[in-house]
């Protein structure tokens, strides 16, 4: 089993263990199993999904560092949130207002790429609470 912790600035999201961890990395998904080598990689806005001894939890991360050692995986993120505590009406309003931020600045400015990054995950927070709903 592994032993993992998600951190964000200001909380623990989880601690515990778990069979196995998928990870939204730069270069592509990832699975990370017990025994794993020692890794440190880039995370990007997506989905973490840890499968638990009696089931399964999922996470929205935006952005992030993973860092496996010792058979313990430490995730830091700018934002992670357990999809049981996502409010889809809060996810479509941010999307929404991000939409109106993007129009109202050029492309290329510094309010432009963090409207462009906050649609990013408002967009993520919206498939996530949709992939959970539709099970």
């Amino acid at each position: 089993m592994l032993k993992v912790r998600i951190i964000t600035r200001t909380d623990v999201v989880f601690e515990g263990e778990a069979v196995s961890v998928s990870l939204p990395g730069k270069k592509g998904a990832m699975e990370i199993l017990d025994m794993h080598i020692p890794i440190i990689t880039v995370l990007t806005t997506g989905i973490i999904c840890l499968k638990l001894p009696d089931g399964q939890q999922l996470f929205s991360i935006s952005k992030g560092i993973a860092s496996l050692t010792g058979g313990e995986l430490t995730i830091l993120s700018d934002a992670t949130e357990a999809a049981s505590k996502i409010s889809l009406e809060r996810a479509q309003k941010a999307k929404k207002r991000a939409l109106e931020r993007l129009q109202k600045f050029n492309s290329g400015t510094y309010e432009h790429r963090r409207a462009s990054y906050s649609l990013k995950r408002a967009e993520n927070r919206i498939k996530l609470v949709e992939k959970i709903t539709t099970r």
